[in-house]
This record gives structure tokens, sequence and C-alpha cells, in this order.
């Protein structure tokens, strides 16, 4: 819990928006293909048909409604955390740094879905190689490649916030 040690409030605060706003653009998206995406975020079942034409568009719509909010939210917590920032300004420079950066953002992502390609394929491999080991070959990626994303997002802070010389 020393994570909450230091702006505690704003932390919950920033928390309980970003629930508020997922929740609100995962909700919108029923609106255009009549709550299939919504079902399927809910309960993992994929919709043998959907009940409106424009369905193949709700990813790419919660794609771009949900990259502001990522950009907002990529920085905001630490902001809050470690230099006490108050939860609007936290957004806002966390905002702003995402735009300044979008290219190296990019590539970042880019770099992300190139692993977790890889990740899968070789997962794939080992599964069809060891009978019954696909799930485990699943949770070792996972074990193997959410520490390193979660490292990159400090390495990425310190780049873009913290002058050379100077510790957060």
């Amino acid at each position: 819990f020393s994570g909450f040690a230091a702006n505690r409030n704003t932390l919950f605060l920033l928390g309980g928006l970003y629930l508020l706003l997922s929740l609100g653009l995962v909700f919108s998206s029923s609106l255009l293909d009549g709550g299939d995406m919504l079902r399927f975020l809910m309960t993992g079942q994929v919709p043998e048909r959907s009940t409106s034409n424009l369905a193949w568009l709700t990813p790419f719509l919660l794609l771009a409604l949900y990259l502001p909010v990522f950009m907002a939210y990529w920085y905001a917590p630490v902001l809050a955390a470690w230099h006490g920032y108050p939860a609007a300004k936290s957004l806002f420079f966390s905002f702003v740094a995402g735009v300044r950066n979008w290219r190296a953002f990019l590539i970042y992502v880019l770099g992300l879905l190139a692993c977790g390609l890889g990740m899968i394929l070789l997962s794939v491999m080992v599964s069809a190689m060891l009978a019954g080991a696909g799930k485990l070959s699943f949770l070792i990626a996972g074990f193997i490649g959410m520490p390193i994303v979660y490292a990159s997002f400090y390495v990425s802070y310190r780049d873009v916030f913290v002058a050379v010389g100077e510790e957060a």
C-alpha cells in the first residue's frame, strides 16, 4: 500500500474517472452494434451474427475513442503520486506528453504488438508440439511479457519527464 502513501485521494479519483470513462465508452458501443461488443467483453462469447450492419466498425470506434483516454492516463498516476499534481493537471500533462511524443508511442505500440504476436506464435507452436501445454505456454508468455511491459512504462516516464541528472 506504499503506492498510496502520497496523494491517495487523487489516485482514487483518477481510478474512478478511468472506470467511468471506460464503462461509458464500452456501453456507448452498444449504439453501433446492438450490444455485441459489450457481450463479448463481459462474457467472452463471440456473437454468431450481428444485429447491425455497422458492427465491424465497433472495435475501430472504441480504439479511436480510447486513444485520448490512454494518452491522458499513461503518465497521470505517476504524475499524481510522485509529483503531487492534482487529477486534472496530471491528466493534462500526460495527454500533452502523449501528443508531443506520438511517433515514439507509435513505434512502442508496434513493438509491443510484434512481441505479443511473437509470443502468441511461440505459444501456439509449443502447444502443437506438446499436447495439453497450450494454456501453460500462454501463462508463461504472460509471466515473461507483462514485467517487460510494466518496466517499459517507467523507462518511458523517465525519458519524457525526468531531466538528465535529476532523480524521480
